[in-house]
């Protein structure tokens, strides 16, 4: 994947500490890039994303740099500090999840990891409307995938997914 933004130009954009290690950022920028396909549309993101590649400075599309430099960067910079912030202050480890001063760990609280979660759900959310999308462009390739109407009803197949089923259209006979 082709970033728009680096983890230094989302520090420096929001001013959060230069001592953040990168990869704490880093991992979050490919979902926050994801919410700017949405926003610009798959053809708009396609020609930045082949415009970058061509030259990342995009010295010869000025419109693109500005739109990028001005608009695009600073909300980046922003969703991936805005996602990532639970991971800054306390990460997952082999033996659980922990904060870190100096050199003691201290296990972090249950409030402390529902927020990691919280972060975890967001992350996955994005990916999961990601994939879809992927998924319904391509039937042709993935037979197998129904794509919904516009009600989410599949085309009619039922989903029960908890409660009781009940058969409405059939109408109680009585003895007399």
């Amino acid at each position: 994947m082709t970033y728009i933004i680096s983890a230094v130009t989302a520090k420096t954009v929001t001013g959060v500490s230069k001592d953040i290690l990168d990869r704490k950022l880093e991992v979050f920028i490919p979902a926050a890039q994801l919410t700017v396909k949405k926003i610009l549309g798959e053809t708009g993101y396609d020609i930045l994303i082949a415009a970058i590649i061509a030259d990342p400075t995009l010295a010869a599309e000025a419109d693109l740099k500005a739109l990028r430099d001005t608009y695009i960067q600073p909300y980046l910079a922003w969703r991936v500090v805005e996602l990532s912030g639970t991971r800054m202050y306390a990460e997952p480890e082999r033996n659980g999840t922990f904060t870190r001063s100096g050199d003691d760990y201290n296990s972090v609280s249950p409030g402390m990891l529902a927020m990691t979660k919280a972060d975890s759900r967001d992350m996955a959310g994005i990916y999961k409307e990601e994939l879809e999308r992927f998924l319904a462009d391509n039937t042709a390739t993935y037979t197998w995938y129904v794509v919904s109407d516009e009600c989410g009803s599949d085309k009619g197949v039922p989903n029960y997914t908890g409660g009781v089923i009940t058969d409405n259209y059939r109408r109680p006979t009585y003895g007399y």
